[in-house]
């Protein structure tokens, strides 16, 4: 299933919404810092974690995510975290997958 995510250089977290982690059928893990702030200072609430696999230029790797409830227009963030963690430089076709 390929999935649309905004590359976001300054976000802390990756994070999908609760809709699309209902789609992939991936298990969600409870969050015990259940706020954070946006860009533009509004509050939202996690209500867990998740691992999906991302295919990056054909090399799959497990990353985790954060899930909101709602995210804006739907949207799907990959964070600095994940840029950090994958080593991925500017590449950016990618697919998000269930684990």
């Amino acid at each position: 299933m390929g999935v649309n995510a905004l590359v976001d250089s300054r976000a802390d977290y990756s994070v999908v919404s609760k809709q699309l982690r209902r789609q992939l059928r991936t298990p969600m893990f409870s969050e015990h810092n259940p706020i954070l702030l946006t860009a533009c200072g509004k509050v939202v609430e996690v209500i867990g974690r998740c691992m999906l696999r991302v295919n990056l230029n054909g090399v799959v790797q497990t990353f985790e995510f954060l899930v909101f409830q709602k995210c804006s227009h739907d949207l799907n963030i990959l964070g600095r975290d994940f840029f950090k963690a994958t080593d991925c430089g500017s590449a950016a076709n990618f697919r998000l997958e269930s684990k």
